[in-house]
């Protein structure tokens, strides 16, 4: 399962961002530069 979400967040992500697995069921997802995509 978690191997599953790992690669639904690696799909929904852009290329730049980044996502590391904080613990045993943890994930923190760093998404760069979001206001500026939303600016545009």
């Amino acid at each position: 399962m978690i191997r599953y979400f790992a690669e639904m967040l690696r799909h929904s992500t852009r290329k730049g961002d980044i996502l590391c697995r904080y613990g045993g069921d943890e994930f923190v997802v760093i998404l760069k530069r979001i206001n500026q995509e939303l600016i545009d």
